[in-house]
């Protein structure tokens, strides 16, 4: 999500060579990854599912915020 950002503030400066569709399929890659470890999730045990769950809302608001920005 950090890359990310900073390649987006790059586009932004015209400062990355990146086109649109780039950043969309590395968006949409996030996303599924986030996703898939999401279902990963129930193979955990009840409390580490938790703190796992709560680290992927931070990294989907972390990476919200990117997409927003």
């Amino acid at each position: 999500i950090d890359f990310l950002r900073r390649e987006l503030e790059n586009r932004r400066q015209g400062l990355c060579p990146n086109t649109p569709h780039y950043f969309r399929e590395f968006e949409e890659n996030l996303q599924s990854g986030i996703d898939h470890c999401r279902r990963l999730a129930d193979r955990f045990a009840a409390e580490e599912k938790d703190r796992f769950l709560s680290e992927l809302d931070k990294l989907r608001e972390k990476f919200d915020a990117t997409r927003s920005a």
